[in-house]
This record gives C-alpha cells, structure tokens and sequence, in this order.
C-alpha cells in the first residue's frame, strides 16, 4: 500500500518543481497524482514533476511551545523561541495557516493546549527542562512528563507526531524514550544533557531542512545534523519502531 493517495494535498521542496531557479517558499502545496512506494507524480498550478516519495510529505503543521519562567525569558527562551518561530514561518508561503505559537508557564495552561497539540504533527518544545520532565514558572514542579503526554497523545494516528524538545536534558531515557513509545510518536529528539540556545536553534533548524528539504529519514537527518553542528551537542534520537 503507498503512502499516499490520487489527489491527496502534500507538501513538496520547491526545488522539486523550481531546481535551482529562485523559490520564495521552502515548501509549496502540491496535489498528489500518482504515487508508488519509491516515488510521486505531484502538481502544483498546472506543472507535474515526479519526485522521490520521501520528498513528499503529508501537509506538515507546526505548533511551538515556549514554557516561560519569568527569570531568562528575555535573554535566553524568547530569543531561542523567535529565532525558531521565524525559520518555521519561511518553510511556508501561508505560514499562518501551518504554524502556531504559544507561551505557557503551568500544568493548567499546557493542559488547554491538548486540541492544538494534537492537531499538529510537529511539536517543538523550548523551555527548562530535566530527565524527568519541562518545568514553567515553578521550578521545583514538572509543568509536563510523560504521563501528561501519555494522557495528551492517546487514540492519536499511528506514528504521526515528530516531537522536539529544546529543552535541557529532556533526551534521557526516563522522559525522551519513554515519549518515543507512545503509538502516535513516530520520533522524539531532545538534548540529553545540557544545551546553550544557540546550539540548539541551529540544530533544530538543520535537523528539520534535511528531513523536510532533502527527504531524509529520521536516523540520517539526525547523522547529517550531527555532522553539520559545530559542537558536540548531546542530543539523541528516540524512534517508535
């Protein structure tokens, strides 16, 4: 069975229908017209090109989520958070309708996101963060772990959430793995370790342009990112298999 379906709405690298030519958009909106398990005939505005099947995506919605604290918002998680916000609004020409953004400091406010979160496939999280969980406004208590995501991601699709964590040490096996088991997570990637912002905005950026971009799978987007940072970076790569 393919991936995709005649006349299903996906997402394309510009280069597929531009080459080299200047492209405004990273990613376009195209129409799925013939699909095998190696490789797509897509349209966009009456052109059809044939492309690798992992060039094609199913439409990608992003939703990132900042956990302020109050203490380094203005220095280090608002600087992080815009820098990635900003990269997420150029993957699209209609950035509005794909990319969403919020700010939460608690357990209440991270639990009215759960419609948001899961109408999403891409989840990015930035904020504080331990083995066990992301912490907000109170430093000593765990704003989400991983019952909270247990409870978020239930009777979600099989394997349809990309998940990244910003946040430090959330790649451990107690939270990262853990996460990575739920049905609907198909990848988790987070520092297991502690990470300076900067690192880990051009790391989520890298990580994103050669699994988007090039149709990379998770594991090589991962390698390729771990070979293009400039530091060591401690982040692991959790996969449901």
């Amino acid at each position: 069975m393919t991936k995709f379906q005649t006349n299903e709405k996906c997402c394309v690298p510009c280069n597929t229908f531009y080459g080299n030519s200047f492209c405004p958009d990273a990613l376009i909106l195209a129409e799925v017209i013939t699909c095998s398990d190696t490789s797509c005939i897509v349209e966009y505005s009456g052109i059809q090109k044939e492309c690798e099947v992992s060039k094609v995506h199913f439409k990608q919605y992003i939703i990132i989520i900042c956990f302020g604290d109050l203490k380094n918002e203005l220095t280090n998680l608002d600087p992080l958070t815009k820098s990635i916000l900003q990269f997420s609004r150029l993957l699209y020409k209609d950035s509005d309708e794909y990319v969403r953004f919020y700010k939460i400091r608690t357990h209440e406010e991270f639990n009215c996101l759960i419609n948001e979160i899961q109408a999403h496939n891409i989840i990015i999280l930035i904020g504080h963060g331990s083995s066990t969980g992301i912490y907000g406004l109170d430093s000593e208590k765990c704003v989400c772990g991983v019952k909270d995501w247990n409870e978020l991601l239930i009777d979600q699709p099989l394997r349809s959430k990309l998940i990244i964590s910003l946040c430090c040490e959330t790649g451990s096996d107690d939270f990262g793995k853990e996460i990575a088991k739920l049905s609907s997570c198909a990848a988790f990637l987070a520092p297991s370790r502690p990470i300076n912002s900067a690192l880990a905005s051009q790391y989520c950026q890298t990580f994103l342009l050669h699994h988007l971009m090039d149709g990379h799978s998770f594991k090589v987007s991962f390698d390729k990112t771990e070979a293009n940072t400039i530091a060591h970076s401690s982040f692991q790569l959790f996969e449901n298999s």
